[in-house]
């Protein structure tokens, strides 16, 4: 194996060691998110329910309505966070099976909904994995054209 050959396969090395470390971190800050989420917003649904039935006014309809749209996207950003932690595990075993077409297909989907659901950072790391993408691909096209030869 020539000395270009190696210093490609060490540069594919460190690029998807990078995204595996970028795709780690998301799915810990990921969990994180559901950890908090789901708690909060059920406890946020039990004090509102019991505010809005021992209030001896009823309060205004748009207000109930406010209430059941915060705690709803709570709860949906919460189970949200754990598809994401739980697909960004597939993406890194796609990427140590060096299925980086596949893995990047699959970062584009949890990283429109990071952004969505998990307060900006999530898809912003994942935006940052994505990117490191086309670079994985290009050298392991360049290495598999080189052992071809």
């Amino acid at each position: 194996m020539s000395n270009t050959a190696s210093s490609l396969q060490y540069e594919l090395l460190e690029e998807a060691n990078f995204v595996k470390t970028l795709n780690t971190i998301s799915r810990i800050i990921a969990f994180i998110i559901f950890i908090i989420e789901v708690p909060y917003a059920l406890f946020l649904f039990a004090i509102t329910s019991h505010m809005l039935e021992s209030s001896t006014s009823p309060p205004p309809f748009f207000f109930k309505g406010i209430l059941f749209a915060i705690v709803l996207f709570m709860l949906a950003s919460g189970i949200v966070n754990f598809i994401i932690f739980l697909g960004l595990g597939d993406v890194n075993n796609l990427i140590k099976r060096q299925e980086y077409k596949r893995a990047r297909n699959a970062t584009l989907i949890y990283m429109i909904l990071g952004f969505v659901f998990s307060w900006i950072l999530v898809g912003a790391l994942l935006l940052i994995a994505y990117m490191k993408y086309d670079t994985l691909i290009r050298l392991h096209e360049s290495i598999s054209k080189q052992s071809s030869v």
